[in-house]
């Protein structure tokens, strides 16, 4: 079982969409000051797999420190990555490397629950399928 984080809660993935969430971090009053910082966020089937399916991290793999001074940041996991999962259940957890070395878990976003989501992009359409076209009409 993994060890307590300073947030934890379900993490609710779709295929079919980039997964986007903003954060910051508090000590529940003041905002705590990342600069320095690299987070890692990794979702496994199980606990003990050996191999991540998906990766997230700083600077330039999905995480992105948007105020750092502000304790502010975004997780961004492209559908080209979710693609790797099938629909059903995975663990994983967000992890700040701080300047001073130190490891910290911020996040347990155990269980994650993927689906394949119901809209699909035009280019996943079946052969031969007819694209939409709306006809309101708005004054």
């Amino acid at each position: 079982m993994s060890a307590p984080a300073f947030f934890s809660g379900q993490m609710n993935v779709a295929k079919n969409a980039d997964w986007i969430a903003a954060f910051q971090l508090t000590d529940s009053v003041n905002p705590i000051d990342l600069s320095g910082s690299d987070f890692r966020l990794m979702i496994r089937k199980h606990e003990e797999d050996h191999e991540a399916v998906v990766t997230a991290q700083t600077p330039d793999d999905g995480i992105q420190l948007d105020d750092p001074v502000n304790g502010m940041f975004s997780i961004v996991i492209t559908r080209d990555k979710l693609a790797r999962l099938f629909a059903g259940n995975y663990v994983s957890d967000l992890i700040r490397y701080r300047p001073d070395g130190c490891a910290e878990r911020i996040w347990d976003a155990s269980p994650v629950q993927v689906i394949d989501g119901t809209t699909r992009a035009m280019t996943d359409a079946a052969p031969g399928a007819v694209h939409f076209t709306s006809k309101a009409h708005v004054d």
